[in-house]
């Protein structure tokens, strides 16, 4: 079991990292929409969206872990406009 154990610290330090990397993109995305909003520019860009979810699907040849990762990717915008939504009324 000590396999699973050193593992399971691995996966333990990538949760950390990204939730690291989560909050500061939080920062960074609070950011562009305060921008955005003092330019009175439009806060969705469907493009930009649908280019982060398939940046790295040409990367990626299991179909399965395709999925897993833009699923991933619709989570974190899905995530990021929720924060905003609260932090921005």
């Amino acid at each position: 079991m000590q396999e699973i154990d050193k593992i399971r610290s691995e996966i333990d330090q990538i949760h950390g990292d990204l939730a690291t990397l989560f909050q500061r993109r939080l920062t960074l995305t609070k950011k562009i929409w305060e921008i955005k909003k003092n330019n009175q520019l439009s806060f969705f860009d469907q493009k930009r969206e649908n280019d982060i979810i398939h940046r790295f699907d040409s990367s990626i040849s299991d179909v399965d872990e395709r999925m897993a990762v833009q699923n991933f990717f619709k989570s974190i915008l899905s995530e990021s406009k929720k924060y905003l939504e609260v932090k921005l009324k």
